[in-house]
């Protein structure tokens, strides 16, 4: 019981770590996106005014290129697994990455533990329980542990 419980408790941990992990990865893709889509209208801005003051009009204007959201969720998405990487230097530069975006990552981590998604907050919720039980069954283990064998005659059969 007491190796079924530590089991238990194992898998649950790392299903809440794998959910807060997911959560600020999310976050970190989002961010990712938003600041490329901002770089892209800004620089639409800057070709429009280009246009405007080289005497162009709205109807011989031509848009230099759309959005490119695949690619903002990409470049998201390789920054989201450097920045959950155990390898130190990886991690160090994604967190400088996310820093000069305006993000803290401490917050980002704060945030995703606060949350209150189904993944991360079911098996939180979960483990107290398990510690309980798990207290329990220890309490258990240890007095039939420190219980005084019966004294009696062995039967040579």
């Amino acid at each position: 019981n007491l190796i079924a419980i530590e089991w238990e408790l194992l898998q649950h941990r790392r299903m809440r770590d794998a959910g807060l992990r997911k959560l600020v990865k999310d976050s970190i893709k989002d961010a990712v996106i938003a600041r490329d889509k901002e770089v892209h209208e800004d620089a639409l801005d800057e070709a429009w005014e280009n246009h405007e003051n080289a005497g162009g009009t709205q109807d011989d204007w031509e848009e230099p290129s759309d959005f490119d959201e695949d690619a903002a969720k990409a470049a998201g998405q390789a920054l989201a697994i450097k920045a959950v990487s155990r390898d130190p230097k990886t991690f160090k530069a994604a967190c400088q990455e996310i820093e000069d975006m305006g993000l803290d990552v401490v917050e980002l981590m704060g945030e995703a533990y606060r949350s209150h998604e189904n993944k991360v907050r079911r098996h939180e919720n979960k483990m107290p329980e398990l510690e309980r039980r798990r207290r329990e069954v220890m309490r258990d283990y240890d007095a039939l542990q420190n219980a005084r064998p019966v004294e009696g005659k062995v039967i040579n059969g």
